[in-house]
């Protein structure tokens, strides 16, 4: 199924335009859609909206560290797991 986007040229251009100043691009950064398009519009009424630009990122890097240490207790179980096997392998392996 093929979905068609399109943009007029003035979304196009204000696309562009924060891409090369360096507006996040949400998707690589696992944002929400519904965030995505709040930080845009907040972008797009100026600086002052920096403190609540901020929070929006932040919140995601919160989310993001807290997977990581999950990801990195699970690893580090399965590490313990693959070492007890390989030591049973290892036993066996010795026997006359």
């Amino acid at each position: 199924m093929f979905v068609r986007i399109s943009f007029t040229l003035c979304e196009c251009e204000f696309r562009l335009r924060c891409f090369s100043i360096g507006v996040p691009d949400g998707r690589s950064t696992g944002l929400p859609l519904a965030e995505i398009k709040e930080y845009t519009e907040l972008y797009k009424i100026g600086d002052r909206t920096l403190p609540q630009r901020k929070k929006l990122p932040a919140r995601q890097k919160s989310k993001v560290e807290d997977q990581i240490s999950l990801l990195l207790k699970t690893l580090e179980k399965l590490n313990y797991k693959l070492a007890l096997i390989e030591m049973q392998e290892n036993q066996f392996e010795k026997l006359p």
